[in-house]
């Protein structure tokens, strides 16, 4: 499983999108094995309308119980972040398995954000 989440700090009240991944890291470890280190996906950092630094994260994660994964990390979110203001967002993706018709739909998705 793949979890990608962004947007959960606020430039006036704290918080930070990384700090979160590090914590989401230790903490699924008591639902199966994290395959590899946390990815920092870099944003553009002179977009307007970021909340901080501007940078999402991704954790892969080999686990046999996908729903507690989900419940653990939507829970989280909602615990920590900066819902207060009005510019944090947070959004969070689960991607369960393997399937290259997703990947390749999510990047060529991706790819057309990024050249407009």
């Amino acid at each position: 499983m793949i979890i990608s989440f962004d947007d959960t700090d606020s430039r006036s009240l704290g918080m930070c999108t990384t700090y979160l991944g590090a914590l989401l890291m230790d903490e699924l470890k008591a639902y199966g094995k994290p395959a590899g280190l946390p990815l920092l996906i870099r944003l553009n950092p002179t977009i307007p309308f970021k909340t901080r630094g501007n940078a999402a994260v991704a954790i892969k994660i080999e686990t046999s119980e996908p729903e507690k994964v989900k419940q653990h990390v939507i829970q989280r979110i909602e615990e920590l972040a900066q819902m207060e203001d009005e510019n944090t967002n947070p959004g969070v993706v689960f991607l369960e398995n393997n399937n290259d018709e997703v990947k390749n739909a999510l990047a060529a998705f991706s790819n057309g954000l990024c050249n407009t």
